[in-house]
This record gives C-alpha cells, sequence and structure tokens, in this order.
C-alpha cells in the first residue's frame, strides 16, 4: 500500500506534514527578558494611573488609564514580534489563537461605553481589557515550544514565589506591622490591622487569589516525569506558596487550593500519574501549615468575619434592583458604584455599608447587561475547556499542568462569586493564563499530530518493504 493510500485513511487534519518541533522558533533571550519582567511585575504594581477618578477607585471601580512596566514591556514585544517576524508568524498548526470570545466581551464593554454615567470610567475598563488581552494574545501564539512553555511556567512560579516570600516575611515580622504600609521606592507593602499580609497588593483578597492560581498548575508539576530546574521551583511553589495562601486567611483561596488539589490528584491516580514524593511533600505541607490552619479557623471560621459575609448580601439586593432597570444592555462599564448609590440611599440600605457589589457576576450583569455576563462566562469557560483538551491529549507534560490550570480557573470562577476581581493584578493574571492555557493545547496538539505523523510514516514504509 503507498504512502498516500494510508494517509487518505488519517482524519483531514492530518493531512499535511505538520511543522517538526525543531522548525518552530522559540522565544528570543531578549523576548523572554521582556517576558518574564512584564509578568514579574504584575503583583508588584509598578505602575501610573492618569485621569486618576480617586473617589470612584476608593468605591470599588477601576480609577484611571493605567500605564505599568507591564504595558511598556507588552509595547516592545509586539514590536520585536512585528518588525523581526519568526516562523511562528506563518500560523504554527496553520491556527492562529485569536480568542474570539474575549475580543467579543470586549466588544460588548466598549458598546457600554454609550450607556454609561461617566463615561471615563468605562474607558478606564476598556483600556484595561486591550492590555489584559495583550497578554492573552502574545502568550497564546508566541509561545509555541515546550521549552518556551517550561520558561513562562517558570517566570509565573518565580513572581509567585517572591509574592510568597514577602507575605511570610510580613507575617514573621509580626504585629509592630499591622495596619502599616511601607514604601520601598515604588513598591508598597501593606498588612492589614487585623494581621493579613497583602504583599505588594494592597489586599490579602487579591493576594490569596493570585497565588492560588499560580499554586495549583505547581502541582500539577509535580505529577509529571519533569526534572531539573522547574519541578525544583514547583516544589518550592508548592510549599512556600501554600503556606502564604494560608497565612492571607482569604477562604476562597485556601477552598481552590485544597478542592483543587484533591482533583488533580484523584484525576492522576485514575490514570497512575501519582507519583509517591506528592505524599512526603503533603506531609511537610501538613506540619508547616498547623498554626497558620489554626489561625484561619479562629479568626475566619469559629469567630465569625466581622460582617463580611452579611455585607455582601445587602449589595446583592441592590445589584438586583439595578439589574431590573437595565437588563439587556446595562448601566455602562465602571458605574456599578455610581447607579448603586441611588438605591443605596433607599430607607432599607441607608444605614449600610455600601461599595461596588462583591460579585464579578452580578457587577458584569449590572454595567454589561446579560450579553456581556454571557460573553464573560466564554471567556472563562474557553480557558477551562483548553485545560481540559490538553488532558484529554494523555500529554504526559501537558496534560497534568493543563489540567491544574483548568482546576484553578474553575476555583477563581467560584471566588468571583463573592468578590469584585477587577483589579489590574486579577485582570492581568487571569488572561496572561488563559493565554498559557491556549498555549498548552496549541503544543500539545501540534506534539500529538507529529507523533501520528510520523507514526503513519512508519507504518508506510513497513507496508512499501512488504
Amino acid at each position: 500500500m503507498s504512502t498516500a493510500l494510508l494517509k487518505n485513511r488519517l482524519p483531514q487534519r492530518y493531512l499535511v506534514n505538520p511543522t517538526s518541533s525543531s522548525e518552530v522558533e522559540g522565544l528570543r533571550w531578549f523576548e523572554k527578558a521582556l517576558l518574564f519582567v512584564g509578568v514579574l511585575e504584575i503583583p508588584l504594581q509598578l505602575d501610573k494611573y492618569f485621569l486618576y477618578f480617586e473617589r470612584d477607585a476608593k468605591l470599588g471601580a477601576v480609577g484611571g488609564i493605567n500605564i505599568s512596566i507591564t504595558t511598556i514591556s507588552l509595547v516592545c514585544l509586539y514590536i520585536i514580534w512585528a518588525v523581526w517576524p519568526s516562523k511562528n508568524n506563518r500560523k504554527v498548526r496553520g491556527e492562529l489563537v485569536a480568542g474570539l470570545p474575549m475580543i467579543f466581551y470586549i466588544g460588548v464593554v466598549a458598546l457600554s461605553i454609550f450607556a454609561a454615567t461617566i463615561k471615563m470610567l468605562s474607558i478606564f475598563d476598556f483600556v484595561l481589557l486591550i492590555q489584559s488581552y495583550g497578554l492573552f494574545f502574545y502568550i497564546a501564539n508566541r509561545v509555541r515550544t515546550r521549552e518556551d512553555f517550561k520558561f513562562l511556567l517558570g517566570v509565573f512560579f518565580v513572581t509567585a514565589l517572591v509574592q510568597s516570600f514577602i507575605i511570610i516575611g510580613q507575617k514573621a515580622i509580626g504585629e509592630s506591622f499591622y495596619g502599616q504600609r511601607v514604601d520601598i521606592g515604588p513598591l508598597a507593602l501593606m498588612v492589614w490591622e487585623d494581621g493579613r499580609p497583602c504583599s505588594s497588593m494592597h489586599s490579602p483578597v487579591l493576594a490569596g487569589s493570585f497565588l492560588s492560581l499560580i499554586w495549583l498548575p505547581a502541582l500539577a508539576v509535580l505529577t509529571t516525569l519533569e526534572k531539573g530546574w522547574l519541578k525544583y521551583l514547583a516544589i518550592a511553589m508548592v510549599v512556600f506558596g501554600g503556606l502564604a495562601i494560608l497565612i492571607t486567611q482569604t477562604r476562597g483561596a485556601i477552598l481552590t487550593a485544597v478542592v483543587g488539589a484533591a482533583a488533580i490528584g484523584f484525576a492522576c491516580l485514575r490514570r497512575g500519574w501519582f507519583p509517591m514524593r506528592l505524599v512526603a511533600i503533603g506531609a511537610v505541607m501538613a506540619v508547616i501549615s498547623i498554626v497558620p490552619l489554626m489561625e484561619v479557623i479562629e479568626k475566619r471560621i469559629t469567630s465569625g468575619d466581622n460582617g463580611s459575609a452579611e455585607a455582601r448580601l445587602h449589595l446583592a439586593s441592590i445589584a438586583k434592583q439595578m439589574i431590573e432597570r437595565a437588563p439587556v444592555f446595562g448601566v455602562g462599564a465602571g458605574n456599578c458604584h455610581l447607579v448603586g448609590e441611588s438605591f443605596a440611599n433607599q430607607h432599607e440600605f441607608r444605614a449600610l455599608w455600601y461599595y461596588t457589589v462583591h460579585c464579578k457576576y452580578l457587577v458584569v450583569w449590572v454595567e454589561t447587561g446579560i450579553i456581556g455576563l454571557i460573553a464573560f462566562l466564554f471567556v472563562v469557560s474557553n480557558g477551562v475547556r483548553d485545560g481540559v483538551s490538553a488532558w484529554i491529549s494523555r500529554n504526559r507534560f501537558l496534560g497534568p499542568i493543563g489540567f491544574g490550570l483548568a482546576i484553578g480557573i474553575i476555583g477563581h470562577m467560584l471566588h468571583m462569586i463573592v468578590d469584585i476581581f477587577n483589579s489590574r493584578t486579577q485582570v492581568q493574571t487571569l488572561w496572561a493564563l488563559l493565554g498559557t492555557v491556549a498555549a498548552i493545547r496549541m503544543i500539545a496538539m501540534h506534539e500529538a499530530d507529529e507523533a501520528l505523523y510520523s507514526s503513519s510514516e512508519d507504518d508506510s514504509e513497513e507496508v512499501s518493504v512488504a
């Protein structure tokens, strides 16, 4: 049987010889440097807001147009990509990851400007999303080799470890640091009055959610056969990152980490991919987590939470009334707190604490209508789909990591039920990881195509010889 006849039995997408891994050009050293700096800066928040609306920012809105080191790094990366083309520009595997759900959601946000009371606040949201989409698009389309993917994971792990060490250090200093803000040049380190460290992110909730998103793929790396520097970084992230998550006392982040770890462990156990070293690491984690875990139970569970959960209920009631007023098109991105003030001044809410609604989904619905909410759900669920696709590929390295990212995004989605999640750090981290999981899916598909094509070539040679 001829090679041509054999190939006719393969699915259409395998008829063309896929680009060999050696033919795909990886990131150059200066691109890696720019990407490293851009990702590292996201939680450090070395940035500047222009046209800043302080009052609106204090009520939970994006307060201005943000220009950061990440912004500058992105601009440089795209200039290099444009003027110094790589082989990747020829659409590896014939596909360009455009992120249609992201484009549609950004379009809805742009249209919501016309419905906004203060249009500049909507523009601030729009600019932040454009920058976040820039991160997504670059990572999804430029990171197309396994080595570049390892590098990117390492960047995320180093970034999270820096934050973890700061949090652990703030906790070690003790009560003298409570309620204090320490400025080190442009870097601002904070600890809330109740002793919950914020690192450089101004909120323990923000810090906890950031770390939990990266902690799960680090755990997933330990279920692979990977050896070398990435594995050691992952071990450090699992141990110190897990401790830092507990220290922030962020219940959503802790729940994400615990349930996510159980899901990853169960899935890998089912496939026989569960290494015994995880048991040893789990034992170490259990020992070093006893004290911070007891503190979480005492301060955030048994002793109540100073009414933070109850405060969210009346804000949700206000959001319901705003949705009934403009259910389809919304009141304009960034304008939730403005429109909500008239409802908050009603007799039943007047004496209660007021802020932007503490639920990301309600905020999106209020500001961009049901169309915007559906688009946003497609954005995050698309990341889950990409991670699950990598897992289904049964790629021994990429599969568990893709699954870990998918579980992390699901946990993030659940955490969004009880918080705003509209800060630059949270938005850009999520969209960067959405780009990462899209890259995982593309690399896994490419490796599967290459393996199948090589197999078909070998089989055809055997048939020809026979």
